[in-house]
């Protein structure tokens, strides 16, 4: 993705982010939980099933 793409999202309110000031930061775990939410497909039903 690029970067454009990233802060269109977080303006949009759609990724999960922490804004500090004028900064914005991201949780690896955020991410991470927030992606495998929104994966589909076989790999992410066999994913969800462990």
């Amino acid at each position: 993705m690029t970067a454009d793409w990233v802060y269109r999202e977080v303006r949009a309110g759609r990724m999960p982010h922490i804004r500090l000031g004028r900064y914005v930061r991201f949780r690896r775990e955020s991410i991470d939980a927030w992606l495998a939410a929104r994966e589909r497909g076989p790999a992410a039903v066999r994913a969800r099933s462990r």
